[in-house]
């Protein structure tokens, strides 16, 4: 999977929203302000039973919040599916995103408009992590691994 460098703005204002994750609320609704991040970037699919191969896809981010993101995708995805997004920073280091699809929806000029919540966080300080098992069990719909969850 490629790297997607970031400038050093666009990274700030991802690492802020992702560090957020630890206070946020347990709210479905939005409550945090998007912040415009339009960048093309690189996610990783999860292995789900109706896709066991899952597979990487190219997708232009449209907005981030400290709760989610705004993207658009030539393929569709399903609501509650799980995806990770692995950033790299210019500067060093990164980071593998869990997220979880909230909608999909199809767009006249062709695509789909997708929102994702922020799960979890995963320190990727050599761009070699490998995506956790707990993480994979996740997207298999494994109660134990779905109680674990934040």
């Amino acid at each position: 999977m490629n790297a997607v460098a970031l400038s050093d703005s666009e990274r700030r204002q991802i690492v802020a929203a992702l560090a957020a994750l630890t206070q946020r609320s347990d709210s479905p609704a939005r409550r945090q302000p998007r912040h415009c991040v339009e960048q093309l970037m690189w996610l990783k699919r999860l292995p789900q039973p109706d896709h066991p191969r899952g597979g990487s896809f190219k997708i232009r981010t449209q907005d981030v919040s400290s709760k989610g993101i705004g993207f658009l995708a030539r393929r569709p995805f399903q609501p509650d599916e799980w995806v990770v997004i692995p950033l790299q920073f210019q500067e060093g280091g990164g980071m593998l995103v869990l997220c979880r699809i909230r909608f999909c929806t199809p767009q006249s000029e062709g695509g789909y408009r997708v929102g994702a919540y922020f799960e979890k966080t995963l320190p990727d300080p050599t761009g070699q992590a490998r995506i956790p098992s707990e993480w994979l069990k996740l997207a298999w719909g494994e109660p134990a691994a779905a109680e674990g969850r934040k």
